[in-house]
């Protein structure tokens, strides 16, 4: 490939800059300092990225929803390519209201509006998705072989030969001349197809490629923004590295056990299984598995099973800035003793129908060992955690809850034993371990004895009782607290604590309820939003700080609380939703609105990782 020297390039740009930019700097607005693509990617992706896509490409979650109006693929080559800055940020600010864009500019009544400066980010942004790595990098290797010696490294026209020139070398980095001009403009003065006077064709085909040129283009552009590499969250890695140590949580010390096998999965954003390969523990108790042609987008989680129950690690991901990832597993021994178990609370919310009462009890657990609880049978398939139900008890159903308190899933894994009703989940140690919510129905005439045993410690009771014309017959046995507002009614709460295992929990009611009151501030059984203010509720009046914040089915490994959903917990939902899919615990129906459901969560935490 010919090269022409040194000066002839630069004297052609420094032509290119000064014959064009004085008129084209006249016209809309400019920036005022080089725009910044990064703090433009966390703007698009709040403001543009729901119709214009994640990549710009104009395929958005909410296309679908515009009528036919297709927003513009703002990073194709064949709109960028053309697109003049100026005119981008004029329609970001007005917006397009024939193709349903909303103005983002000071005067939208729509939106939020954005500083001029954020709009700027924006394009920046759109640039460098449209700009791989590559061609900045190949242009700048031409930049620096033709052009640093009088441009300079940032091209401000301060090269060691600048001063020979006998003018000035134009400023390259200029983001007003940037902002007013478009690549093709740029890219016809250099390749001679739009000649200017005097330096005909110096870069023509007998010296670069369009694709050289097109570079240089990119290139020389970048100067004036600060460019991101985009594209980097989306492209495979070469190689990566997944490892971690396994440790005994009941013993502390390393898991050596011979011959103990090491499962990897990974999921993909739809969250589909997209890989599984195993491997052996070494003698040290650890795993290594080394990928190849890793794509980013994927979420891994390592396995092992020891002694009938098996143990994860957290859910993560790799990328080009941190390719080992480190997944440390903890195991535990296992316990058939029940008196390691225990009830932090047990909330009881009553409502009242015709010639019945719902009763909701909502049961956070402990375990309060350092071994796994596997039930008195010591086999967790058998029953764990067990609830004995009141004589009489109709309609009765389990959920389980998920992340805060107003999030349950239907809890198919309680099976009935002999006298009630047993958990099949394994209680990992420590705090919640597992949250079940026990819904059943009873009937009522004037008053009812509800009555059953609680068979482990308890530590709290709360009650709430509907102000509805029913009494607690039976209330110097509980702690009055008062009044709280629900709905358009009132709530009574009642508390009682340090309670026995074995002990029975009893409540005896009288009166004729007031159903209308009752209907108008008191949940019924399929009003899941109604059963949450009352918990709430009974949270606010024993001092807790007014939310519930569990994790659900909580890993061996950390045992910390989330004050929201975090992506393992959800990650978790979906592999254990398709294991009970898998082994025919579910419907169909239920399986496919379950996932769904945690994948939109999963989909709005991982775009704000991504913003973050």
């Amino acid at each position: 490939m010919g090269r022409r020297p040194a000066a002839f390039l630069s004297l052609l740009l420094l032509v290119l800059f000064f014959s064009t930019g004085a008129a084209l700097a006249q016209t809309g607005s400019r920036p005022e300092a080089p725009p910044d693509a990064s703090s433009g990617r966390e703007v698009f992706n709040d403001s543009c990225s729901g119709c214009h896509g994640t990549l710009a490409l104009g395929d958005g979650d909410a296309v679908d929803q515009l009528a036919g109006n297709l927003p513009t693929a703002l990073a194709s080559i064949d709109y960028l390519r053309t697109a003049v800055p100026a005119e981008m940020f004029t329609v970001i600010t007005e917006g397009r209201i024939d193709k349903l864009m909303p103005p983002f500019g000071s005067g939208s009544a729509n939106v939020d509006p954005l500083p001029e400066s954020q709009r700027w980010d924006i394009i920046a942004y759109i640039y460098s998705l449209a700009t791989p790595v590559e061609s900045i990098e190949n242009g700048r290797i031409i930049y620096e072989e033709n052009c640093l010696s009088c441009h300079g490294d940032g091209g401000q026209g301060d090269g060691p030969q600048a001063s020979e020139l006998g003018i000035e070398p134009g400023n390259l980095s200029d983001p007003v001349f940037w902002s007013q001009v478009s690549n093709q403009a740029v890219f016809d003065g250099l390749a001679g197809e739009s000649p200017i006077q005097g330096h005909e064709n110096i870069i023509g085909s007998d010296a670069y490629n369009d694709d050289e040129i097109w570079s240089i283009v990119d290139y020389i552009r970048s100067l004036s923004y600060s460019y991101l590499d985009a594209q980097a969250p989306f492209r495979p890695l070469d190689a990566a590295t997944i490892s971690g140590p396994v440790l005994n949580g009941t013993t502390g010390e390393p898991f050596t056990d011979d011959g103990v096998i090491a499962d990897l999965r990974a999921y993909n954003q739809d969250f589909l299984e997209t890989l599984f390969i195993t491997t052996t523990l070494d003698s040290e108790g650890t795993y290594q598995f080394d990928l190849a042609d890793v794509a980013q987008d994927q979420f891994y989680r390592v396995s092992i099973s020891y002694n009938g129950v098996e143990f994860g690690s957290d859910f993560g991901n790799v990328s080009q800035s941190d390719p080992d990832l480190e997944l440390p597993i903890t195991v535990f021994e296992t316990s058939d003793d029940p008196s390691v178990v225990g009830i932090e609370r047990l909330h009881q919310i009553l409502n009242f129908f015709e010639g019945g009462v719902g009763v909701n009890e909502l049961y956070v657990v402990n375990n309060n060992s350092n071994s796994v609880y596997t039930g008195e049978s010591g086999n967790a398939d058998l029953g764990t955690f067990e609830i004995i139900l009141p004589a009489g008890a109709q309609d009765i159903s389990f959920q389980r809850a998920f992340g805060n308190i107003d999030n349950f899933i239907p809890a198919n894994e309680i099976v009935p034993t002999g006298r009630g009703w047993a958990d099949t989940f394994p209680l990992r140690p420590g705090p919640s371990s597992t949250i079940l919510l026990a819904n059943y129905i009873l009937p009522y005439d004037g008053g009812v004895t509800i009555s059953h045993p609680v068979l482990y410690a308890t530590s709290v009771v709360n009650l709430a009782l509907p102000d509805a014309g029913v009494t607690l017959s039976d209330a110097e046995e509980w702690t009055e607290l008062g009044q709280r507002a629900m709905g358009n009614s009132n709530v009574s709460n009642f508390t009682k604590s340090d309670i026995p295992a074995g002990t029975v929990l009893t409540l005896k009611l009288e009166g004729e309820p007031d159903l209308e009151s009752a209907s108008s501030g008191v949940l019924a059984l399929d009003n899941q939003s109604e059963l949450l203010i009352g918990l709430v509720v009974a949270l606010v009046v024993v001092g807790v700080a007014g939310v519930f914040i569990w994790r659900w089915r909580q890993e061996p490994a950390g045992g910390e609380l989330y004050d929201s959903y975090d992506r393992e917990e959800l990650l978790q939902a979906i592999a254990d939703l398709d294991d009970d899919y898998e082994l025919g615990r579910i419907s169909e129906h239920r399986y496919h609105s379950e996932r769904e459901q945690f994948k939109s969560e999963l989909i709005a935490l991982w775009e704000e990782e991504q913003l973050n």
